[in-house]
């Protein structure tokens, strides 16, 4: 790496041009700079300074407009994918120029004459592209003889190159190589082999669609010996479902062409199957897959300096691929680890470090409609119900029909967080691209919109299936297709992973049909103007308006890669550090300029510049002042820069023990959604739970998992060097459970043994039938309560009304019948060891479906009171007086956090020796996010009289001012049968909202209310608690488990967050951005969350329950999680200080000293405050043995006894584990 520093004293006017904004050229050896001129305040139609003005056609001279005809699209309906826009500089006059595509139209080239005016010079430059239906463009220096040349593609006459003479006087090149048919779309190039010139990806369609039904192509399907084929083979295959016929049948697309660059205009197809691309697993693939391709951007996505590429499909089966280089030139698919899922309708992709953490992210556009009006129409891109996919299944990559926004982690696996951001609806999207509007740093996203026919119009859809299975019935049907016109979208950045709809005021909210957009800065003002390609209406030329700071860069390469394509760009300022990749091509049918821009605010004079060419050449310019245009030489003079310094790797705080796998959760087969339509989630795989408790008394916990109808009980042992869990034994006889079995927690009978309490959920079957909670032996289980029709969940025990034996609470989440209202959770008190239930305690019936339930002394009176995690409703605060609990929660100012609450525990997280709360819940990376400001509303009812309770979930539609379902007219029908008389079509479905829909029911259903998603934290004030935020990677997916502990060794308490749910509807996106967090406290209420690099925590698959517990005593805190029909993940504490383990030890018959409170006091400041408590979290019990640092050698425990006395302890000295004893006091274990 060589750094060159800015020197004002080289004065060497290189070129000046003749118009507005002409760029003044100095040399500075190394680069050349020019000032920035005219940027000036002006205001778009909305009055904003920021944003876009759009020139009219008369002012600008572009008269081109992309025509096609509704007859044509009737007959061939991929027409309607429409055309692309190229920009680039083809004569070398430092203004770029464009060149549209047409359909019905001839290509058209616009050369640039500045102040926004453009002179028509296609049939000079001889690119008109005449009797083709042109639809993808890119310029580059193809040839590598310094000017740009022009590959322009085509529907059936595939790709076709002209090389510029350096005037933009254009030949087509005959014998390129380039496959001349075939529905060629979109283009990238890049140096895929790093030979130094640029490859060509170029993805293709389809020439015809099935659904127009073209002459000549006819699809059949038989069976032999139990073999479905379908025929043609290479057109058609299919996917097998539920229903009576057995399969779905899926057209298929053509297979995509990569071509390497040979040199000289001419290039060389790479064989699918010659070893240069591998499955997810790593084997070469035996066939080219056959995808829909509609766009293809080529670039770095995993910082290791090699281009990667991404392919945009259309249609479901036809996934997305994205190709991670392997070097050589060899491409491996990213597997499920890498990205969890993808669109379902790709049409194009971009990327951008969206917030600037040194790490680039993407977005997919597809067609979910911003509007809830629209969406009940639009049912084509639905997911079918009877598809038989694995959603379940942690390796499975599903296809939502919506955008979606891949968040990189930072250890080159992604975080989907569309719903989060705020993106994942944006109509019916074809172009997308990135772009700082506002010039202040940060990544904007600007999208086009809009679609010749609505195909996905579900009436229509109707209409055109019982039409004349002739090729003039399709045609007149297709004809009756209402257009899509819908505004184009820029959604600014909010700087903290949001983003807000800003079209309106940043100018670009002009409705039409929009396909490809390309940016370019048109007026040399160093910022990015905009071209649009519309369909049958003038092209849309937008001017930047913007006045902000900004430095604009070109860089220029090799010989053969004359503009750097792959180069990285990044620009460091006091107050920011941003970074760009150059690419070619790689937008939706488009290419843009060469160009990075980037925005400096506030008051910056100067930057930073760092250039990282492809061929690993590196070199720095210190201190270009802003407002420059800057363009960087290629330093031939530059070694390869080759890192030989010694990285400073990152130590996680944890690893995985992966001997814990032998104990695995293995779910039973049941269909919540066959009898239960309108269920958005399962609630029969909610399990397992799982507790840390010493059953065998050597002063190590055993892990402890409940299990699934048709299983046993299972736990495992450490073995003698207790550093790894070795065995696993069955545990209540040995006998396989009859139900589910979710919690299972510790009880100390009366003979001062250990036993489980367990319960057994009777949701799946609803029968009254057997026990629903039983005690627990090695070898014996005994019934404490038989069953109830209902589901029975978490299970929390403490002394409740102070006669020194533990009471019960039994917390149920789902009856058979009815999954909201008629829920009763129960109370038992211990009488000499047997349960008896607490008639008394009537807070609790229909108090609701309870997820999580911890007993806790909130306020700090000496009794235990009892939080609950509920569905659809607050955490309920119930304050125990003298075993009597009453509802405080409006008191305690939690009513009005309405959620979908999970798990629930406490800890004392800013040190104040008061007991505060976290909460889990389902997140804002969901479909409620977009409406949540609104409350999203459950109405509860027997709609059919048919014995189930059901939901109706409706949301407030701004668009059509009411409150309208969730679910679309087909599904509500299941429920509410007359809705199908009342509204015959979807269209009037669309404006009905849920008021009109009730109104034949007669009774008004109850109505339950979501406004709350975030996981959280609430902070005890003493009689209230406060809300504070949690880091937004908290938010990303459902949480369950939440197990609380100093894991890091700092004396503040941590939390850890098992994540992620994937049994949900078919139209609802799976939870699975998680891979279970972890998140630092400060003691004063603040977290950190700690990325999967940091803490060596992975788990893919859906966690449930967590524990926090030192497995393997070396004095630091384990985490460990189940997963839901897979096996457990153990995580060993490797880098925490080792703290001292300190057991207590009651009397009388609370022998776990369930209720006490231990508070280390070091340097004569105390730190938080533990309990220790039986249930809590997830389904799960924590680990009765704490943890505490032990770094003062004259520290002491302030220890409270259940039964209110208070003692105060000293730490012996060089002590490890340490028992204290209410009867006995203190000694040491080890």
């Amino acid at each position: 790496m060589i750094i060159f520093h800015y020197i004002t004293g080289l004065l060497l006017i290189l070129s000046t041009v003749q118009f507005s904004h002409a760029l003044e050229w100095i040399n500075h050896n190394t680069h050349s700079t020019a000032k920035i001129k005219g940027i000036k305040i002006q205001k778009n139609a909305s009055g904003n300074t920021n944003g876009f003005k759009l020139h009219q056609t008369q002012n600008t001279k572009i008269e081109f407009a992309n025509r096609l005809s509704r007859q044509l699209v009737a007959r061939n309906r991929n027409l309607a994918n429409g055309s692309g826009v190229a920009i680039g500089d083809i004569n070398g006059d430092d203004l770029p120029d464009i060149y549209f595509c047409g359909l019905q139209t001839d290509n058209r080239l616009y050369k640039n004459r500045g102040n926004f005016t453009f002179d028509d010079i296609t049939l000079q430059s001889g690119v008109n592209c005449a009797k083709q239906y042109s639809t993808g463009a890119l310029i580059e220096d193809v040839d590598g003889d310094g000017d740009n040349d022009l590959l322009v593609t085509a529907l059936s006459k595939g790709t076709r190159l002209f090389l510029n003479n350096g005037k933009g006087v254009f030949s087509e090149k005959k014998n390129s190589g380039l496959f001349p048919k075939l529905g060629a779309t979109s283009m990238s190039m890049a140096d895929l082999d790093m030979d130094g010139d640029l490859d060509l990806y170029v993805t293709n369609y389809r020439t015809t669609n099935y659904k127009d039904r073209p002459p000549g192509v006819n699809v059949e399907v038989s069976s032999e010996g139990g073999e479905i084929k379908v025929t043609p083979s290479n057109r058609f295959t299919y996917v097998r479902s539920g229903r009576s016929d057995g399969v779905n049948i899926v057209e298929l697309g053509e297979q995509d062409f990569v071509y390497e660059n040979l040199g000289s205009g001419k290039f060389k197809p790479i064989s699918w199957t010659s070893g240069k691309f591998l499955d997810v697993d790593g084997n070469i693939l035996t066939k080219p897959p056959l995808d829909w391709g509609l766009s293809v951007l080529i670039r770095d996505f995993n910082n290791d300096n090699l281009p990667d590429i991404f392919v945009c499909n259309d249609y479901f089966y036809s996934v997305d691929k994205f190709w991670i280089n392997q070097g050589s030139g060899v491409f491996k698919l990213a597997d499920y680890r890498i990205i969890r899922n993808s669109s379902m309708s790709s049409m194009s992709v971009d990327c951008a470090d969206i917030n600037l953490d040194g790490y680039d992210d993407f977005f997919v556009a597809d067609m979910l409609s911003l509007r809830m009006d629209r969406r009940h129409t639009q049912r084509a891109n639905s997911l079918r119900i009877d598809l038989l996919l694995p959603a379940s299944n942690k390796t499975y990559q599903p296809e939502f029909g919506r955008n979606t926004l891949q968040l990189n982690r930072g250890d080159g696996t992604y975080a989907e967080v569309a719903y989060y951001a705020g993106l994942a609806a944006s109509e019916w999207t074809w172009s997308s691209r990135f772009l700082d509007v506002d010039l202040d740093g940060y990544q904007d996203l600007i999208l086009t919109t809009g679609n010749e026919a609505d195909v996905l119009d579900a009436d229509m859809l109707n209409i055109v299936g019982n039409s004349p299975r002739t090729r003039e019935g399709h045609v007149s049907s297709m004809m009756k297709y209402p257009k899509l016109v819908t505004p184009n979208l820029i959604f600014q950045n909010n700087k903290d992973l949001t983003f807000t709809n800003r079209s309106i005021e940043f100018g670009f909210s002009q409705s039409g049909i929009s396909h490809g957009m390309a940016v370019g800065d048109l007026d040399n003002d160093g910022d990015l103007d905009i071209a649009v390609n519309n369909l049958n209406e003038s092209a849309y030329i937008y001017e930047n308006i913007g006045s902000n700071n900004r430095i604009a860069i070109r860089i220029n390469g090799s010989k053969n890669n004359t503009q750097s394509i792959g180069a990285v760009v990044s620009i460091r300022s006091t107050s920011l550090t941003q970074s760009q990749t150059l690419v070619s091509g790689g937008r939706y049918l488009s290419s843009d300029q060469s160009l990075c821009v980037f925005g400096t605010p506030g008051d910056e004079k100067e930057a930073d510049i760092s250039v990282l060419w492809p061929n690993g050449k590196n070199v720095e310019l210190l201190r270009i002042p802003i407002n420059t245009y800057l363009d960087v030489n290629y330093p031939d003079d530059v070694k390869r820069t080759i890192n030989n310094a010694v990285t400073n790797q990152i130590s996680p705080i944890f690893k995985e023990e992966l001997s814990a796998s032998i104990i695995r959760h293995k779910e039973n087969e049941y269909n919540d959604f066959e009898t239960r339509p309108l269920l958005t989630n399962r609630r029969s795989t909610r399990g397992p739970g799982l507790s840390a408790v010493d059953l065998n008394g050597d002063l190590f916990d055993e892990l402890i998992m409940g299990s699934s109808k048709g299983h046993r009980i299972e736990f495992a042992s450490s073995n003698k060097n207790k550093n790894l869990l070795s065995q696993t034994f069955t545990w209540g006889d040995s006998k396989k459970l009859i139900r589910d079995t979710l919690s299972l927690i510790p009880f100390i009978n009366n003979e001062n043994k250990m036993n489980l309490i367990g319960v057994q959920s009777n949701y799946e079957d609803g029968l009254s039938v057997g026990n629903s909670l039983i005690q627990i032996t090695k070898k014996t289980s005994a019934a404490i309560q038989s069953s109830v029709a209902s589901g029975v969940g978490p299970i929390a025990m403490a002394d409740i009304d102070k006669d020194g034996d533990l009471d019960l609470f039994v917390g149920r989440y789902a009856n058979h019948n009815d999954n909201y209202l008629n829920l009763s959770s129960e109370l038992y008190f211990n009488t000499d060891g047997l349960f008896n239930l607490a008639a008394a305690n009537n807070n609790f019936k229909k108090i609701g479906p309870v997820s999580g339930a911890v007993f806790s002394d909130i306020d700090n009176d000496g009794d235990s009171d009892l939080l609950l995690a509920r569905q659809w409703t607050y955490p309920a605060i119930l304050i125990n007086h003298k075993g009597v609990f009453t509802d405080r929660s409006e008191k305690w100012m939690m009513s009005n956090y309405h959620g979908m609450w999970n798990g629930i525990s406490t800890g004392d997280f800013n040190n104040d020796g008061l007991m505060d709360i976290i909460a889990t819940n389902i997140g804002r990376n969901c479909k409620y996010n977009q409406f949540i400001k609104d409350e999203i509303w459950m109405h509860v009812s027997d709609y059919n009289s048919d014995g189930l309770v059901e939901g109706v979930e409706t949301v407030f539609d701004p668009y059509i001012k009411k409150r309208v379902p969730i679910r679309d007219r087909r599904n509500l029908a299941k429920v509410m049968p007359w809705v199908l008389g009342m509204y015959q079509s979807y269209k009037a479905f669309s404006k009905a909202g849920i008021d009109s829909l009730l109104e034949p029911l007669g009774n008004e259903p109850e109505v339950l209310k979501l406004n709350h998603l975030d996981t959280s934290v609430f902070i005890n004030n003493g009689n209230y608690f406060s809300e504070i935020p949690l880091p937004a990677e908290c938010q990303f997916t459902t949480a369950f488990g939440c197990s609380v502990a100093d894991f890091n060794g700092d004396g503040n308490e941590d939390i850890f967050l098992a994540q992620n749910f994937f049994d949900v509807d078919s139209e609802t996106s799976r939870y699975d951005a998680g891979l279970g967090q972890l998140v630092l406290g400060d003691g004063k209420g603040g977290f950190k969350a700690i990325s999967g690099k940091q803490s060596g925590i992975g788990v893919f698959g859906q966690s449930r329950g967590s524990v926090a517990s030192d497995f393997n005593g070396d004095g630091r805190v384990d985490i460990a999680t189940t997963q839901n029909n897979d096996s457990i993940k153990l995580y060993f504490n490797q880098t925490a200080h080792p703290g001292i383990r300190v057991i207590l030890k009651g009397k009388n018959s609370n022998h776990l000293c369930v209720g006490a409170t231990i508070m280390l006091e070091s340097d004569g400041v105390k730190g938080p405050k533990r309990e220790i408590r039986i249930g809590g979290g997830y389904l799960s019990q924590d680990s009765l043995t704490q943890i505490f640092p032990s770094n003062d050698k004259e520290a002491k425990f302030h220890v409270k006894w259940n039964d209110s006395e208070s003692d105060i302890y000293s730490i012996p000295n060089n002590a490890k584990t340490i028992i204290i004893s209410q009867t006995d006091g203190l000694r040491v274990a080890n």
